[in-house]
């Protein structure tokens, strides 16, 4: 059942996977989407992490105490990988799976969401202490890891698959040309966080991760979310804490309609990546979002 296994096996004898469906990856991908835009997070729950160095939780966190979500998912637009702890607590299919896989077995376990963009590093080298299960919820990861003889190696996982790492095998992943979303299953950790299950808030739109995630070079799928532009700027310039600087951009943004807006998206005037930039800014700040397909 395993695409690829990396190092020893022990702790997986007798231990029987989940056989998941792609419309059950299709619904993990969509509760841990709208966990990272709706739920409650503390410093505990999630971390970001730019180029292997994780950001400074001063950063995110707000001053009760809780992660600013509009600040991670602007984090996560510009190259950061999100890492969601007790990943089970966001969506309740996955809970139940891993709880009957996993719960009969004699190791104790621990999950965790790693959501890296498009063209973008994972977490930098680094070794764990436990073997660890891995599966590609959606897109595709690139994993470099080393031998014993310190030689580098690479794998890609891809969607829908499992993979096992074993403990103290030094790896680090990356990105190519797909964001990717995988699940980690760690066999009996040392490490004991008390996480505590957050409410997230559903609606029946897109999640601004799930567009962020969907950007392309098509540029013809925005929809427009927002019906008082001007306001959804100032409130996304004040959730950032923005307010005291001045940006020319902001201010083309709320001193236009929508005509203005897509007819900039789609000049040929302006390069592409500059393009997909600006409308990433409009996706964070809740004007557009993205369509699917």
């Amino acid at each position: 059942m395993f695409s690829l296994k990396v190092g020893n096996e022990s702790k997986l004898l007798g231990l029987t996977l989940p056989c998941w469906s792609l419309h059950d990856t299709e619904i993990f991908y969509k509760d841990i989407c709208w966990a990272l835009q709706s739920a409650s997070f503390d410093k505990n729950d999630i971390k970001a992490v730019v180029s292997g160095n994780p950001i400074p939780e001063e950063v995110i966190v707000n001053k009760n105490g809780e992660i600013n979500n509009i600040k991670i998912i602007d984090l996560y637009s510009r190259g950061a990988t999100l890492v969601l702890h007790g990943a089970e607590r966001f969506s309740p299919l996955l809970k139940k799976s891993l709880s009957d896989s996993f719960s009969k077995n004699t190791e104790s376990y621990h999950a965790n969401i790693y959501l890296t963009p498009t063209n973008a590093l994972g977490v930098g080298y680094h070794f764990d202490d436990h073997d660890v299960i891995i599966f590609q919820i959606s897109g595709s990861k690139l994993w470099y890891y080393k031998d014993k003889n310190s030689s580098e190696l690479k794998f890609h996982t891809q969607c829908g698959h499992w993979y096992f790492m074993g403990s103290n095998i030094e790896h680090t992943t990356e990105t190519i040309n797909q964001f990717s979303m995988h699940l980690t299953i760690g066999l009996s950790s040392k490490k004991e966080v008390n996480l505590i299950a957050r409410p997230v808030k559903k609606k029946n739109a897109f999640t601004i991760i799930e567009s962020l995630n969907s950007i392309n070079s098509e540029l013809d799928k925005i929809n427009f979310e927002s019906k008082d532009i001007n306001r959804s700027i100032d409130n996304y310039i004040r959730e950032l804490s923005l307010v005291d600087e001045s940006s020319y951009l902001f201010d083309f943004i709320k001193s236009s309609t929508p005509e203005d807006i897509l007819k900039l998206i789609n000049s040929d005037d302006f390069p592409l990546p500059s393009r997909l930039n600006f409308l990433k800014l409009l996706v964070k700040a809740q004007i557009v979002s993205i369509n699917q397909g």
